[in-house]
């Protein structure tokens, strides 16, 4: 929902003033669910995943509203940051206690083995582990091409000296 501000506008009374105080008083909001159907009001801000979507779908708009000949009161609308977030990593325990818990002499855990290894070493994401197959492994520069998002390339190290023998 675009809120009642914009909702209540002609499109001739919008303009990239307008659009921009919409957003502020987006961020400004100290109440959640304001004025939706089916949830009931909650303090807190918004998101700034939610807010993000807003600007998206305004600005989605505003290059329909171009290519029908109207001006685009949302082109100067910036995206508001992501928050960053810090990856947890796993303690030499907890990665101990996850190779203990594989069988690499059984053909399943031999798999499940090599996956996880290749993971905590060459860090790759899970879905380039789900794309990855053998023949992407080159055994002589021990490197490994995995197709990441969206249908991007890459190669990355397959397995450091220390995954040759499993304990």
């Amino acid at each position: 929902c675009v809120g009642q501000d914009l909702d209540d506008a002609r499109l001739s009374e919008i303009g990239p003033e307008r659009a921009g105080d919409y957003v502020s008083d987006l961020q400004r909001r100290k109440v959640r669910w304001k004025d939706h159907p089916n949830r009931n009001p909650v303090p807190g801000k918004l998101s700034v995943y939610t807010i993000r979507k807003e600007v998206r779908i305004l600005k989605g708009f505003g290059t329909w509203l171009e290519r029908e000949g109207f001006e685009n009161p949302f082109s100067r609308l910036v995206l508001p940051k992501e928050p960053k977030h810090l990856v947890r990593v796993l303690s030499d325990d907890e990665i101990d206690l996850i190779l203990r818990s594989i069988n690499p002499r059984s053909p399943i855990g031999s798999r499940a083995y090599a996956i996880v290894l290749f993971m905590l070493d060459s860090g790759p994401r899970l879905s380039e582990v789900i794309r990855a197959r053998l023949p992407d492994l080159d055994l002589e520069t021990r490197q490994i091409r995995v197709i990441g998002m969206p249908s991007m390339d890459r190669n990355i190290s397959a397995y450091p000296p220390r995954l040759s023998t499993p304990s």
